[in-house]
C-alpha cells in the first residue's frame, strides 16, 4: 500500500491527463432533524482511462482541504474537517474501474461552506505510470426545498443500486470458484481414467514380455543343442550366447523400472484415496453441524415454551391473589372505612434498571385504592396493617446477574437474587411485613450487571401487594 506522502512526491513524476472522474451529482437537503446537509458523489466515467491498478478516489475543498477518500483496500480515510460531520461510502472495482465511486455527505453546512470542491483520481496505469486526474465543481449552499429532499431520495437509491452491484459482483465470484471446482472434479476424473488405461496397457506390456522370457528360453535350448552337435562353431556360440546375455540384462533392468513405474502409480491412487477420504470427512463434518443447528433451535423452541409455562403459573398465582384479596375484602366489610387494597403491576423498558435506585413496574394489572405509584415504584400504606408482598423478576441475559432489595425507608424487608447460566433464569420473594399509615414499601435494585437484563412485557416480571388485615 502506497503511502500518502509517498503518494504526493511520486505525483511530480506522473502526468495529468484528461479527466475520466466526473462529479456526477451533489445537492442539499434536510434527512433525519439534520438541516443543511450536501451530498456529493465521484465517479468514474465508462470511457475514461482504465487504470492497471486504482490507488485513491479522493474529495477536497479548494484543492488542499482533504474530506473524505477511499483506497484499493475499500477503507475510508477522513480529513479533518472542525465544523462538519461526515459520512462517507466507496468502492473501488478491480475487475472494472469504471464502477468505482466516493459518496460523501457533509451536515450541517453553512453559507461560507460554499466554494471549489474536486474529486480526484489517482492511479498506475498498464505501463507503471502514475496518473493524477479531477474535476471541479462550485457548489453554492442554499436554503432548502421540496426538490432537494427528492434529490436526496434519488442519491439514496443509486446508493442501494450500488450496493445490489456490489453485491452481483460476489455473486459472480463465487460463481466462478464453483465453476472452477467442477472443472477441477472432471480433470480429476480424466486422471484416474488415463491412470486405469495406462495400468492395463502395463499389465499387457508384462505378458507381453513373459511371452518374450518363454520364446528366448527356447532359443536358449536350441542353440545348446546346435553346441552339442557342432563342435567347431563353439566359438561363435559362446560369443552369440553373451550377446544373449546381455539382452536377459536389459530385458531384467526394463522389468525393473516397469515395476517402479507401478509402485508410483500405486503411491498416486493411494493420495487420490485419501483425497476422496477427506471430501467424505468434510461431508460428515457439514452434516454434523446441520444436526447441531436443528438441536439448538428445538432447545431455543423448548425454552420459549418454558416461559409460556411460567407465564401461566404466574397468571394463577395472581388471580389466586386476587382471589384471596376479594375473601379478605369480603371479611372486613363489616369494618368501618375500609375499602379494598390491592395491586399489581408489570414491567416495561421505560424505566431502566439502575444500581441503588428503585426498580420501577409501570404496566398496570391491578390497582385498588391507587396507592402505588408508577413513577417511582414504591407502595404508601393507607392504613395500620398487615400488608403481603409479591416480587418476581426474571433474568433473560445468559452468565449475567441481579439482586433486589424490598425495602421499606432504609430498612431491608426481604431479598432476591438471579444468575442466568443458561437461557433464562427467574428469582422471586413474598414476605408479609406490618406497615404503619403513610409508610413505603419499593423494590430497590442492588446490584445488576447489564441494564437491560431483566425481560419485560408478558408480565414475566411484576410486584404486587394487598391489605391482609387492617390493624
Amino acid at each position: 500500500m502506497i503511502s500518502m506522502t509517498m503518494l504526493i512526491a511520486l505525483l511530480g513524476l506522473g502526468s495529468v491527463l484528461g479527466s475520466s472522474i466526473k462529479i456526477e451529482d451533489s445537492y442539499q437537503y434536510n434527512y433525519d432533524g439534520i438541516e443543511n446537509a450536501i451530498h456529493i458523489k465521484c465517479g468514474l466515467m465508462k470511457d475514461g482511462n482504465c487504470a492497471k491498478t486504482n490507488i485513491i478516489i479522493q474529495l477536497a475543498k479548494e484543492n488542499v482541504k482533504k474530506i473524505a477518500s477511499v483506497q484499493g483496500d475499500n477503507k475510508i480515510d477522513y480529513g479533518r474537517l472542525q465544523k462538519q460531520s461526515v459520512r462517507a461510502d466507496g468502492f473501488i472495482d478491480h475487475d472494472d474501474i469504471s464502477n468505482s465511486y466516493l459518496s460523501v455527505s457533509i451536515d450541517q453546512v453553512m453559507k461560507e461552506d460554499s466554494g471549489l470542491y474536486t474529486c480526484s483520481l489517482i492511479y498506475l496505469d498498464y505501463y507503471g505510470q502514475l496518473h493524477h486526474e479531477k474535476t471541479s465543481k462550485n457548489i453554492t449552499f442554499e436554503t432548502q426545498n421540496a426538490e432537494d429532499l427528492i434529490k436526496h431520495l434519488f442519491a439514496k437509491v443509486s446508493f442501494l443500486e450500488n450496493l445490489v452491484k456490489f453485491e452481483q459482483n460476489k455473486t459472480k465470484s463465487l460463481q466462478k470458484q464453483i465453476s472452477g471446482l467442477e472443472k477441477l472434479q472432471a480433470e480429476q476424473t480424466q486422471t484416474i481414467s488415463g491412470l486405469e488405461k495406462l495400468q492395463t496397457e502395463q499389465f499387457q506390456t508384462m505378458s507381453g514380455f513373459k511371452k518374450l522370457q518363454t520364446e528366448q528360453t527356447q532359443t536358449i535350448s536350441g542353440l545348446e543343442k546346435l553346441q552339442t552337435e557342432q563342435f567347431q562353431t563353439m566359438s561363435g556360440l559362446e560369443k552369440l550366447q553373451t550377446e544373449q546375455t546381455q539382452t536377459i540384462s536389459g530385458l531384467e533392468k526394463l522389468q525393473t523400472e516397469q515395476f517402479q513405474t507401478m509402485s508410483g502409480l500405486e503411491k498416486l491412487q493411494t493420495e487420490q484415496t485419501q483425497t476422496i477420504s477427506g471430501l467424505e470427512k468434510l461431508q460428515t463434518e457439514q452434516f454434523q453441524t446441520m444436526s447441531g443447528l436443528e438441536k439448538l433451535q428445538t432447545e431455543q423452541t423448548q425454552t420459549m415454551n418454558a416461559l409460556h409455562t411460567i407465564q401461566e403459573q404466574r397468571h394463577q398465582k395472581v388471580m389466586k391473589d386476587i382471589a384471596h384479596i376479594q375473601t379478605q375484602t369480603a371479611r372486613c366489610q363489616e369494618c368501618p372505612d375500609t375499602s379494598p387494597i390491592a395491586f399489581s403491576y408489570g414491567y416495561n423498558s421505560k424505566s431502566k434498571a439502575i444500581k441503588g435506585r428503585s426498580l420501577v413496574f409501570e404496566e398496570r394489572i391491578l390497582d385498588e385504592g391507587n396507592n402505588y405509584n408508577p413513577s417511582n415504584g414504591s407502595f404508601v400504606a393507607p392504613i395500620n396493617g398487615l400488608y403481603v408482598f409479591h416480587l418476581v423478576v426474571t433474568n433473560v441475559m445468559k452468565d449475567d446477574e441481579f439482586t433486589v432489595d424490598l425495602k421499606t425507608r432504609d430498612k431491608v424487608i426481604a431479598s432476591c437474587f438471579a444468575r442466568n447460566n443458561y437461557y433464562i433464569d427467574q428469582s422471586s420473594l413474598s414476605t408479609v411485613v406490618m406497615l404503619k399509615k403513610g409508610q413505603p414499601v419499593t423494590p430497590v435494585v442492588r446490584y445488576i450487571g447489564k441494564a437491560d437484563t431483566i425481560y419485560e412485557g408478558d408480565h414475566f416480571s411484576y410486584f404486587s401487594g394487598y391489605l391482609l388485615k387492617p390493624i
